[in-house]
Formats: C-alpha cells, structure tokens, sequence
C-alpha cells in the first residue's frame, strides 16, 4: 500500500535528532519518518521492514507526525501511570510523617496511611494500592505476625507435655 500523502519532512531536523537519540526505539521512529521523506518508492511495508516495526506502528508514527508535524512523537513509550490518585510528590508528602514516625519507634502500621490516604482522596481505595505506594517509596517491609491469631497457647504446651516425639 502506497503512502499518498506527501508532507515536508524537515530531513536535517531528522538526522539530528538520530545522532542524539540514546534508544534503539527512538532511532527506529526517527528512520520510519526519515525514510518517508527520503524514499518515494519505499510504502509503508517496505519501510516497515527495513526499520523493523510493524506496520501498523508505522502507520501509527506517520499519522502522530502529520498531524502534529513535530518530533517530540518518536520519545512516546507505552507504560507509566495513567491511572494514579497522586503524583509521586504528593504521595511523598502524605507518607513523610510516617516514614518519620516510623524511623522514631520502628513501627508504621498500614491502616493508619490508608486512612490518611482515603481521607484526603475522599473515597476508599484497596489495601494493594497503600502497598505498591509504599514500595514506589522504597519502603517495603512486612512483618508477619509473632503468633496465629486463633493459636491455643495452652493447647500448644498440652500438646509438649503429652506428645510422644521428646
């Protein structure tokens, strides 16, 4: 399939931003774009193959820079947070006072930041998501609990005294 639209491709403008670029992704972005303008004959298959990427990614690279006509595009990566309540800095000030807590008796209880963390969300959120912030934050330490809650301690000595293995 042929590429029918032509647009001005700032080709100098292209070959630096290559010489600059530190990932192999960018670069392949930058010579899908540099290969339109520089290769009438090449269609979007052929250029696909040469850069290496599917050709729905350069359809998809073609379309972003057409539309804005900028190279900023080429430094889109998938991934990231797009769904999250706070900022890393946000989360940073809300967990301060208890990582200071914390560093005064050791002890730093998860239902206390959920609590704060609801509050100034406004609604409830999963225990996970005071978990994944807390190791965002470098902190992830659990503790298991000394005993079974639902241990016997009398029972467990009966068992010493009576069992047949000494």
């Amino acid at each position: 399939m042929k590429i029918r639209k032509h647009v001005d491709i700032d080709v100098d403008e292209v070959r630096s931003a290559m010489k600059k670029t530190k990932s192999r992704a960018e670069f392949q972005r930058l010579q899908a774009i540099l290969l339109r303008a520089t290769r009438p004959d090449f269609d979007v298959e052929d250029i696909s193959e040469t850069v290496c990427l599917a050709v729905s990614t350069v359809w998809r690279i073609h379309s972003k820079y057409l539309a804005s006509e900028e190279l900023y595009i080429v430094n889109e990566t998938r991934g990231g947070r797009r769904n999250c309540n706070f900022t890393e800095a946000e989360e940073a000030e809300l967990l301060k006072p208890f990582f200071t807590k914390a560093a005064k008796s050791g002890v730093m209880t998860i239902s206390e930041i959920k609590t704060a963390y609801e509050q100034k969300l406004g609604r409830e959120v999963q225990r996970s998501v005071i978990y994944r912030m807390l190791e965002r934050h470098g902190w992830r330490k659990i503790v298991p609990a000394k005993t079974h809650p639902k241990s016997d301690p009398e029972a467990q000595s009966t068992f010493k005294k009576t069992s047949k293995h000494q």
